[in-house]
């Protein structure tokens, strides 16, 4: 048992470090939608960078999470967090449309079998959560790809802060809505409504490409954004990892 003040701060190893650990708007636009991706990393990545997940949250977030039925905008309700406090997040319109193609048609064409309840959202081939060594390694193939310089999976949640606040959205509640209250009493006793959160993720601009939008609001099949690998139940089966990745596209 250590008195506070007694351990030293955390700090960086390298000091400038920290400056460069964040994505530009493109840049989330491009890992989001770009065809050359796997889908089910592209969906990965809007859950960071559109809800400012943790990679744990995200990995282990199942169908049966993602509340439709919310208004102004569907949730995602996460039981167990980094903090141990239960906490629901606001789908951003445009996590809404990928998120709700992944579930009519994308899920079922990687898989071969339409969703349950019960499934992870973005498992891996072996049916199992992702875990961050690998998606990290993931995710470094396909900057590579795109000729993107080389960053982690937090910054994507780090960029979702960022940019939101760029585009308005008010601190204070960015905080209720990424992280646990803070320890001052007025902070825990602060519980934002609902339509109040939807207001502040609702800021962040990142659109889908907008001559997609309109099909996928009458039929989620057809939306194609997030749909860059049509065989890909054959395409896996005999070259994931035994970890249950698949290795990035090459064209």
């Amino acid at each position: 048992m250590l008195r506070k003040g007694v351990l030293p701060k955390k700090v960086d190893k390298d000091p400038d470090w920290r400056a460069t650990a964040i994505y530009d708007r493109a840049e989330i636009e491009t890992l989001i939608f770009d065809r050359r991706l796997l889908q089910d990393r592209r969906v990965l990545y809007a859950l960071k960078a559109l809800a400012g997940l943790r990679h744990s949250e995200a990995a282990r977030l199942r169908w049966s999470h993602f509340n439709q039925r919310l208004e102004p905008l569907a949730g995602l309700n996460l039981g167990k967090t980094k903090t141990g406090v239960p906490r629901s997040i606001p789908v951003h319109p445009t996590l809404d449309v990928l998120l709700t193609e992944w579930k009519a048609a994308g899920w079922e064409r990687i898989y071969g079998r339409p969703p349950t309840s019960d499934d992870l959202i973005v498992p891996t081939r072996n049916m199992t959560i992702r875990e961050s060594p690998e998606s990290q390694h993931a995710l470094h193939e396909d900057l590579a790809l795109l000729n993107l310089r080389a960053r982690r999976g937090h910054d994507l949640r780090r960029t979702f802060i960022t940019l939101a606040e760029v585009d308005g959205a008010r601190k204070d509640i960015l905080e209720a809505i990424s992280h646990c209250p803070r320890g001052d009493i007025v902070s825990v006793y602060t519980t934002f409504p609902w339509p109040a959160l939807c207001e502040e993720v609702r800021k962040l601009k990142i659109d889908p490409p907008k001559a997609l939008i309109p099909s996928a609001l009458d039929d989620p099949t057809r939306y194609s954004v997030v749909t860059g690998e049509q065989n890909s139940r054959n395409r896996w089966t005999n070259r994931a990892t035994p970890a249950g990745f698949e290795p990035a596209f090459k064209p």
